[in-house]
């Protein structure tokens, strides 16, 4: 994730944020002064980070 913003710059461009994800390459780092808190990506990335490592909270897969 390249691109950072500030909590306060996300929550008064929510909607732009959100449509800006179908054309973003990568996420958006969200933070809450110097301290990242969020982040949103696309759903695409969101959607294979899921097959890749389960959803959160999921049991870790199980090793050989």
């Amino acid at each position: 994730m390249d691109e950072e913003m500030t909590v306060e710059a996300a929550r008064k461009g929510w909607g732009e944020l959100i449509e800006s994800m179908k054309w973003r390459p990568r996420g958006v780092r969200i933070r809450k002064y110097k301290t990242p808190v969020a982040a949103m990506v696309p759903i695409d990335w969101y959607e294979r980070a899921v097959a890749a490592i389960g959803k959160p909270g999921d049991e870790p897969p199980a090793t050989a």
